[in-house]
């Protein structure tokens, strides 16, 4: 009976420990993929103490008219345990009009390290595409993340939530374009004032 009311106290205690409520969410990145690129990971978080990554907070991302700007993320939380779900949500906006937003972006577990378990979602694998229907303009994009197992944290930068800029600028057009353009107007003209020579006979 002992033995018994040991191993059901253990187990309990185990169960306790595996649900225990989150206390930290944070060391974000956003993770963004422009005009088919990789992935390339913006420290949101952190706020310059990661030297291995550009910040994003204050970045501005500048692309072209229908090219693809895709957003992904990560984020890591403590303590690790079962029934931990994590999210990132966005909003983007023109001046004060919201564009378009999703606060519930899911983060698949990815790996624990340094007692922290890892949520990601790579922007080359299911990313938002940020650029769809966008017009030449500036935009703000906002981004925050979240938490729950138990409780609910957010890493939101105290609910200001990380902002960056994009910019969307005209397609570029690329030098070899123009140089074609220019020979053929060349050609077009040098054909149209090409001159006439007449031949007189002698009588």
């Amino acid at each position: 009976m002992k033995r018994f009311l040991v191993t059901t106290l253990s187990l309990l205690a185990a169960t306790a420990v595996s649900h225990a409520s989150l206390s930290f969410v944070g060391n974000s990145y956003a993770i963004i993929s422009a005009n088919g690129g990789g992935n390339t990971y913006y420290d949101v978080s952190n706020q310059g103490n990661d030297n291995s990554t550009p910040n994003y907070v204050g970045q501005t991302f500048t692309i072209g008219l229908g090219q693809s700007l895709l957003l992904g993320g990560q984020t890591q939380t403590y303590p690790g345990g079962f029934g931990t779900t994590a999210w990132m949500g966005y909003r983007l906006l023109q001046g004060a009009t919201v564009i378009s937003e999703n606060d519930n972006i899911n983060l698949s577990y990815l790996q624990t390290a340094n007692n922290n378990d890892y949520w990601q979602q790579l922007a080359t694998t299911g990313g938002i595409n940020l650029n769809s229907g966008l017009s030449i303009n500036t935009y703000t994009l906002e981004v925050w993340f979240g938490a729950s197992n138990g409780n609910t944290l957010f890493d939101s930068n105290g609910g200001a939530n990380y902002s960056a800029t994009i910019s969307v600028v005209p397609e570029p057009v690329y030098p070899a374009l123009i140089g074609f353009a220019l020979v053929t107007g060349l050609v077009q003209v040098a054909r149209r004032y090409q001159p006439k020579f007449r031949f007189a006979c002698a009588s």
